[in-house]
């Protein structure tokens, strides 16, 4: 009597090691969600789901409890996607031990993708690099068939309605770009995003605060594609930390007193300020104007012409130091001071009917030079907004606003 030996497609593994091949680059699969749509796509595609790595020659066979699953119908589709979801996280988790090298792998195991391109891939593309090479490939990488054209047709209904959820906010982010910006540059940069975005499309959103704020959220890994600083000492650190490139100078500014109308009875000239009694806010130090007022003030002292120890006695009258520009400003209209020292730009069609200003000679006043540049892995657009600002129509706001010219 013959007997009839049942012999099934032959897997690829350790007994076949020419024919091993590594889906993954040197990075694996470090987020939580590929891992478990990356499951999930073997589920669905797969005769063989979640079939262990051919490469994890040295995995504890305990660690391979997964399940297998045969996707016929839409009754198996369901099965799968229950399955891949639970067991997506622990296929991801394995790949990932092997992408690190924690996991034995065989000498003739090769990279589909190199480390670097892996890397640059963003997560929907990695997911659908495994995805569709899965459905392609009679044999995958991983051991499983996808069942003809019928299950390929089912996966793909599936992937086309849920690619669209996954992929439309990537759409939306590639359409919008982020910039950091100092206090000072409100108005000018609003103005410059709505005309902007009427000839580019791409929104532009902002976060307005004192340069040195923005600077330590950058440096503790806050998320932005432009940075607008008032200062080069807030901006050049982020390029010796390689998080931003060098910078651009695209505006220049310079410094003002301001009073209110009641605080002019006592504030009339520069020499007023160390007057006993006067009420003066400032920005702190750490504030690119607050570093500048206190420059302009020792040379205000050097010409001799305000006293002795002007810059001291002018001290003495600070009653509070604001951490952005805004802040004095906003303190002087309120009356909680006589004095303030802030930005010519600042001094807006807004507010300009509640203050008077008074002027600092051109010699003793200091000229803020405000760099702009993008950061590390921003979204591409955003070079096109910072060429926007360097460019006539950008510049012509600026100057509108106050701004004096950038240096040629």
């Amino acid at each position: 009597m013959t007997r009839t030996t049942h012999t099934h497609p032959p897997t690829v593994g350790a007994s076949d090691p020419a024919r091993q091949v590594r889906l993954l680059g040197q990075d694996g699969m470090p987020c939580p969600t590929e891992r478990t749509l990356f499951g999930f796509a073997l589920g669905i595609t797969s005769h063989r789901a979640n079939t262990p790595h051919p490469a994890f020659t040295g995995l504890d066979p305990a660690q391979r409890g997964w399940r297998q699953v045969r996707p016929y119908g839409w009754l198996g589709f369901l099965r799968a996607f229950r399955i891949g979801l639970r067991s997506g996280s622990r296929i991801g988790n394995e790949l990932s031990l092997a992408g690190k090298g924690e996991a034995r792998l065989a000498p003739t195991v090769k990279p589909i993708v190199s480390r670097r391109g892996w890397a640059c891939l963003t997560p929907p593309f990695k997911q659908c690099f495994g995805l569709f090479l899965n459905m392609f490939s009679q044999r995958a990488n991983i051991g499983v068939r996808p069942y003809g054209w019928l299950g390929f047709l089912r996966a793909l209904t599936f992937w086309g309605i849920f690619g669209t959820i996954l992929l439309s906010p990537v759409t939306a982010q590639d359409k919008s770009i982020t910039v950091f910006a100092a206090s000072s540059l409100t108005e000018a940069f609003t103005e410059i995003s709505q005309t902007y975005i009427k000839s580019s499309g791409v929104a532009v959103r902002f976060q307005f605060a004192g340069s040195q704020i923005l600077r330590t959220q950058l440096e503790n890994g806050a998320r932005a594609d432009i940075f607008a600083s008032a200062s080069l000492d807030t901006y050049q650190p982020l390029v010796d930390k390689n998080l931003l490139e060098k910078a651009q100078i695209f505006a220049r500014n310079r410094l003002v007193v301001i009073t209110s109308k009641r605080g002019a009875a006592r504030v009339k000239t520069l020499a007023d300020l160390a007057l006993p009694q006067v009420r003066l806010v400032v920005a702190q130090n750490t504030v690119p104007v607050g570093a500048y007022t206190q420059t302009m003030l020792r040379n205000l002292e050097k010409t001799g012409r305000y006293g002795l120890d002007f810059v001291a006695r002018v001290q003495k009258n600070v009653v509070s130091e604001e951490v952005n520009v805004r802040q004095v400003v906003l303190k002087v209209r309120l009356g909680e001071a006589d004095a303030g020292v802030v930005y010519a730009t600042d001094v807006t069609p807004e507010v300009r009917s509640s203050l008077i200003q008074i002027g600092i000679p051109e010699r003793q006043n200091v000229i803020a030079q405000y760099p702009i540049g993008v950061l590390r892995d921003s979204n591409p657009t955003a070079r096109d907004f910072v060429a926007y600002v360097l460019s006539p129509a950008g510049q012509g706001i600026l100057q509108r606003w106050g701004f004096l010219k950038k240096p040629n």
